[in-house]
């Protein structure tokens, strides 16, 4: 089975925050590595980030992946 997973907009796209700042990416990411991780334990299951840790991805690029 094939799994994308998509943090949606880059770290340096401005987007909401948390109160704390947080941005929204950094929360996306950090749920994208503990869904890949759970899903790792499981046979036949390859995982595909369409983000990127070093730049924006437009949306575009991330679908037609």
């Amino acid at each position: 089975m094939k799994i994308a997973i998509d943090a949606g907009h880059g770290y340096t796209t401005s987007g909401k925050r948390t109160p704390d700042g947080m941005r929204e990416y950094e929360f996306n990411r950090a749920a994208a590595n503990e869904m890949r991780d759970l899903l790792a334990g499981y046979e036949n299951v390859s995982i595909l980030f369409t983000h990127s840790d070093t730049r924006d991805v437009p949306l575009q690029e991330r679908t037609d992946k």
